[in-house]
């Protein structure tokens, strides 16, 4: 089983703060939110399918105060935390799975949590593998490659990217490749 990442997004103002595909008690986590003074205020997740314990939730309160809320959905909606915007928009639903990605805005660059939505459908149907693949082509061209090119995308799996670095690199999508100020770059000027 592959790891799977989350993250802490916060307002440093507010200090308000709200959790990424996080499921489970982390102690590192804790430790970053007593050791930054933060107020967990909301627990995101991209796929609604992530296991989500009642002691983690009620460990949150106790830390900052606060009724920690899960968010998990659907519908399009968006949350203040406090300077700072997170905009939840429905993907799809692939494999029996709605998904969601969270936009934040107010930060220096657009950041993008987008949980498994890069990630090709695993199916071990024949008959069912082409639909489920073209479906998601449509999914992270409609959803994730209509994002400015310096959108961070913040995946559940994998490194973090840009959209413009996959719009130039990803080899499932050629036709992008030719349209990305991305392109040109270096691995060195990338990197800089």
């Amino acid at each position: 089983m592959k790891s799977r990442r989350g993250y802490v997004l916060w307002d440093s103002v507010s200090r308000l703060a709200c959790l990424i595909d996080i499921g489970g008690e982390c102690r590192s986590v804790v430790q970053l939110v007593e050791h930054e003074f933060l107020a967990p205020l909301y627990l995101f997740f991209t796929e609604p399918s992530q296991p989500i314990e009642r002691e983690w939730i009620r460990l949150l309160e106790v830390r900052s105060a606060l009724p920690v809320q899960s968010e998990t959905g659907e519908e399009e909606r968006s949350f203040s935390l406090g300077t700072l915007q997170v905009d939840r928009r429905s993907v799809a639903s692939r494999e029996g799975i709605s998904r969601s990605l969270y936009l934040v805005c107010g930060l220096d660059l657009p950041v993008a949590f987008i949980g498994r939505s890069l990630l090709p459908p695993d199916s071990s149907d024949e008959a069912e593998r082409p639909l489920l693949y073209g479906g998601w082509l449509a999914e992270v061209r409609s959803h994730i490659f209509t994002l400015s090119d310096e959108t961070l995308l913040c995946p559940s799996e994998g490194p973090m990217t840009t959209v413009g670095f996959e719009k130039a690199h990803n080899p499932f999508f050629p036709e992008f490749e030719h349209f990305s100020s991305f392109a040109s770059l270096t691995e060195e000027e990338r990197n800089s």
